[in-house]
Protein backbone atom coordinates (compact mmCIF):
# COMPACT_ATOMS: atom_id res chain seq x y z
CA UNK A 1 0.00 0.00 0.00
CA UNK A 2 2.42 2.37 0.80
CA UNK A 3 4.74 1.68 -2.33
CA UNK A 4 0.69 2.52 -4.47
CA UNK A 5 1.02 5.76 -2.36
CA UNK A 6 4.89 6.84 -3.65
CA UNK A 7 4.21 5.73 -6.95
CA UNK A 8 0.55 7.72 -6.97
CA UNK A 9 2.72 11.01 -5.41
CA UNK A 10 5.46 10.88 -7.67
CA UNK A 11 3.20 10.35 -10.86
CA UNK A 12 1.00 13.75 -9.82
CA UNK A 13 4.23 15.79 -8.75
CA UNK A 14 5.59 14.56 -12.50
CA UNK A 15 2.47 15.75 -14.26
CA UNK A 16 2.14 18.96 -12.48
CA UNK A 17 6.10 19.89 -13.53
CA UNK A 18 4.91 18.95 -17.14
CA UNK A 19 2.22 20.64 -17.15
CA UNK A 20 3.89 23.79 -15.70
CA UNK A 21 6.29 23.49 -18.27
CA UNK A 22 3.65 23.89 -21.07
CA UNK A 23 1.66 26.46 -19.50
CA UNK A 24 5.15 27.88 -19.43
CA UNK A 25 5.86 27.58 -23.22
CA UNK A 26 2.26 28.96 -23.86
CA UNK A 27 3.24 32.11 -21.68
CA UNK A 28 6.70 32.43 -23.25
CA UNK A 29 4.97 31.95 -26.82
CA UNK A 30 2.64 34.54 -26.31
CA UNK A 31 5.44 37.02 -24.98
CA UNK A 32 7.11 36.31 -27.86
CA UNK A 33 4.36 36.67 -29.95
CA UNK A 34 3.64 40.33 -28.25
CA UNK A 35 7.28 41.25 -29.14
CA UNK A 36 6.99 40.56 -32.27
CA UNK A 37 9.44 37.52 -32.56
CA UNK A 38 7.07 35.25 -34.57
CA UNK A 39 9.15 32.24 -35.55
CA UNK A 40 10.34 31.54 -32.09
CA UNK A 41 6.54 32.46 -30.81
CA UNK A 42 5.59 29.89 -33.33
CA UNK A 43 7.77 27.42 -31.52
CA UNK A 44 6.83 27.75 -27.98
CA UNK A 45 2.98 28.29 -28.76
CA UNK A 46 2.90 24.99 -30.63
CA UNK A 47 5.37 23.03 -27.87
CA UNK A 48 2.84 23.89 -25.77
CA UNK A 49 -0.17 23.28 -27.83
CA UNK A 50 0.63 19.71 -27.94
CA UNK A 51 -0.01 19.29 -24.22
CA UNK A 52 -2.64 21.61 -23.56
CA UNK A 53 -4.91 22.96 -26.25
CA UNK A 54 -6.27 25.99 -24.99
CA UNK A 55 -8.08 28.43 -27.25
CA UNK A 56 -5.75 31.55 -25.50
CA UNK A 57 -2.55 29.41 -27.21
CA UNK A 58 -4.96 28.82 -30.52
CA UNK A 59 -5.61 32.46 -31.01
CA UNK A 60 -1.58 33.23 -30.42
CA UNK A 61 -0.68 30.66 -32.84
CA UNK A 62 -3.19 31.85 -35.48
CA UNK A 63 -2.22 35.65 -34.81
CA UNK A 64 1.42 34.02 -35.16
CA UNK A 65 1.17 32.28 -38.56
CA UNK A 66 -0.70 35.75 -39.73
CA UNK A 67 2.21 37.86 -38.94
CA UNK A 68 3.97 35.56 -41.09
CA UNK A 69 2.16 35.77 -44.23
CA UNK A 70 0.94 32.27 -43.37
CA UNK A 71 -3.03 33.04 -43.67
CA UNK A 72 -4.19 29.46 -43.84
CA UNK A 73 -2.58 28.17 -41.11
CA UNK A 74 -3.81 31.02 -39.15
CA UNK A 75 -7.50 30.63 -40.26
CA UNK A 76 -6.86 27.18 -39.10
CA UNK A 77 -5.90 28.05 -35.55
CA UNK A 78 -8.67 30.91 -35.18
CA UNK A 79 -10.98 28.43 -36.06
CA UNK A 80 -10.05 25.57 -33.55
CA UNK A 81 -9.55 28.79 -30.79
CA UNK A 82 -13.43 29.38 -31.05
CA UNK A 83 -14.12 25.55 -31.32
CA UNK A 84 -12.48 24.98 -28.29
CA UNK A 85 -14.24 28.00 -26.27
CA UNK A 86 -16.84 29.69 -28.54
CA UNK A 87 -16.68 32.29 -25.57
CA UNK A 88 -13.38 33.41 -25.94
CA UNK A 89 -13.84 36.41 -28.84
CA UNK A 90 -10.03 36.92 -30.03
CA UNK A 91 -10.21 34.84 -32.42
CA UNK A 92 -13.49 36.45 -33.84
CA UNK A 93 -10.83 39.47 -34.06
CA UNK A 94 -7.78 37.27 -35.86
CA UNK A 95 -10.58 36.31 -38.49
CA UNK A 96 -11.70 40.14 -39.01
CA UNK A 97 -7.41 40.81 -39.39
CA UNK A 98 -7.58 37.89 -42.21
CA UNK A 99 -10.73 39.41 -44.34
CA UNK A 100 -9.38 42.80 -43.87
CA UNK A 101 -5.67 41.65 -45.51
CA UNK A 102 -8.38 39.95 -48.14
CA UNK A 103 -9.94 43.88 -48.20
CA UNK A 104 -13.48 42.51 -47.07
CA UNK A 105 -13.78 45.30 -44.61
CA UNK A 106 -17.11 44.74 -44.35
CA UNK A 107 -16.91 41.09 -43.23
CA UNK A 108 -14.07 42.26 -40.92
CA UNK A 109 -16.46 44.59 -39.54
CA UNK A 110 -19.40 41.86 -38.79
CA UNK A 111 -16.83 39.55 -37.28
CA UNK A 112 -15.50 42.70 -34.92
CA UNK A 113 -18.91 43.37 -33.97
CA UNK A 114 -19.69 39.95 -33.05
CA UNK A 115 -15.92 39.81 -31.16
CA UNK A 116 -17.49 42.98 -29.28
CA UNK A 117 -21.03 41.48 -28.84
CA UNK A 118 -19.67 38.39 -26.83
CA UNK A 119 -16.85 39.75 -24.59
CA UNK A 120 -18.33 43.37 -24.04
CA UNK A 121 -16.36 44.18 -21.20
CA UNK A 122 -12.78 42.74 -22.52
CA UNK A 123 -10.60 45.32 -22.95
CA UNK A 124 -8.33 42.97 -25.14
CA UNK A 125 -11.36 43.05 -27.77
CA UNK A 126 -11.12 46.51 -28.08
CA UNK A 127 -7.54 46.73 -27.96
CA UNK A 128 -6.66 43.95 -31.05
CA UNK A 129 -9.66 45.44 -33.16
CA UNK A 130 -7.82 48.85 -32.68
CA UNK A 131 -4.61 47.11 -33.40
CA UNK A 132 -5.69 45.65 -36.63
CA UNK A 133 -6.10 48.82 -38.44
Amino acid sequence: MKLLNKHFLITSACSLLIGNVFAESIEKGIELNEAGMYETAKTFLLEGIRSATTAEACYYLGDTYMMLNQDDSAAYYFEKSLATDPKYGLPLVGEGKLLLKKNDNLAAEEKFKLAIKENKKNPAIYTAIAAAY
